[in-house]
């Protein structure tokens, strides 16, 4: 069977007239999209069941509370040393860590707001940080956090120290112990949250306890009793899942355990993703991330690749300048991807609202709204959709 689902998307709350007929066009009324917000004490991007919190005020802009279900599930831990894991941030061991509830002395804290949603919200945490060991030694750096209507969370840190006076560690150590430099890119939980760790073709592991690790692997899924939290890591390698105190410290780390620090730069590239089917879905969902599926544009002039960045088809490469460039007004999306995906298309021409229309012979979809468009200029669009893109499945899309 052959059929066609087409949903009209306009830009604005009033009805779009075509300039070609007399069809009016209904408001375009999402059931499922990401939001952001200001409140008094930061700020919240919200998607379907869940909510990623902003820290305010003076301190690192860093994300101090993920709610799935209206529960916190973020890692708090008063009783940490300066520079173990808590909430979100970045290590800088044995520094203080860059994280909303450190006593960090910050140079710069900002947080930007480069997307608004309803498909996609983006947000970017720059700081600034001196060494008390060495005024010379300033990392900086910025993370860069995309949020998805359905619980994925793509981020990214960048950060740089370009002093080149090399350091010993004793003489950086926040608590005044023997340690070793190493930095990190983390997110922590409440461990006691999850029951098993999953990975594939293992399931129902252990979560990980003290002196236990789960590292270097691509994907990762920790169950809970209603939902999973999997994460996806475009390099592998130095990646891990372990215990600190109560938490579970899920990152990156490089420079492990060096007796001394040099110049240095750090990228790391993961995505976290809140599921509410099984580990083998949140599995393959993270997977979506760590190898993504290729992605056909007809039309396209430029070369069509998921970001590391934004894990958007598209998305910035480090360019600064996102969108795929076409050659023509209407484009064909063809797959297969296995997940979710999100697509940033730039259009030769100016458009007001976007039309996509799914074709396929493998029967109909779920009711509901099954995709959802951004603007942001006058030719390019995100497009945001809910669904995997089957073999046998082709998608138009085209501006009016």
């Amino acid at each position: 069977m052959s059929y066609r689902l087409t949903v009209l998307a306009g830009v604005t709350a009033t009805p779009l007239l075509l300039s070609t007929s007399c069809l009016s066009l209904p408001s375009y009324q999402p059931d499922i999209a990401v939001m952001y917000k200001e409140d008094d004490s930061g700020s919240t991007v919200s998607g379907s069941g869940f909510s990623l919190h902003f820290a305010g005020g003076p301190g690192p802009r860093f994300p101090d509370a993920l709610h799935v279900d209206g529960v916190d599930i973020l890692g708090h831990a008063p009783a940490a040393t300066c520079f173990g894991e808590s909430e979100a941030g970045i290590g800088l061991e044995p520094s203080p860590r860059i994280s909303p509830d450190s006593d960090v002395d910050l140079a710069r804290s900002d947080l930007r707001i480069t997307l608004r949603g309803p498909a996609v919200v983006q947000a970017e945490v720059t700081w600034a940080t001196r060494l008390s060991c060495n005024a010379d030694h300033e990392p900086q750096g910025t993370a860069t956090f995309t949020v998805f209507p359905d619980g994925r969370i793509v981020r990214h840190d960048s950060f740089v120290d370009d002093a080149s006076e090399q350091l010993s560690p004793i003489a950086c150590a926040c608590d005044g112990r023997l340690a070793w430099f190493t930095i990190s890119s983390y997110w922590s939980f409440t461990r006691s949250t999850f029951s098993s760790l999953n990975v594939p073709n293992q399931e129902g592991l252990l979560v990980p306890d003290d002196g236990m690790e789960a590292s270097n692997l691509p994907v990762a899924c920790l169950a809970s009793g209603n939902y999973q939290l999997s994460s996806g890591w475009r390099d592998q390698k130095s990646s891990t899942i372990h215990r600190v105190g109560d938490l579970l410290a899920v990152g990156r780390y490089g420079l492990f355990k060096s007796n001394t620090l040099y110049n240095f730069r750090w990228a790391s590239s993961a995505a976290l993703l809140v599921d509410r089917s099984d580990c083998k879905t949140g599995l393959i969902r993270a997977g979506e991330y760590a190898a993504p599926s290729p992605l056909t544009v007809t039309s396209a002039t430029t070369p069509v690749a998921q970001s590391e960045l934004d894990g958007i088809y598209g998305g910035d490469a480090g360019s600064g300048a996102p969108g795929i460039e076409l050659s023509d007004m209407r484009t064909e999306l063809r797959g297969p991807v296995k997940s979710s995906f999100a697509v940033w298309l730039r259009f030769p021409r100016a458009s007001e609202a976007v039309r996509a229309t799914l074709t396929s012979d493998a029967g109909d979809r779920a009711a509901g709204v099954w995709y959802l468009p951004q603007q942001t200029d006058e030719r390019s669009w995100i497009l945001w959709f809910r669904d995997p893109l089957l073999a046998n499945q082709t998608i138009l899309v085209e501006p009016f």
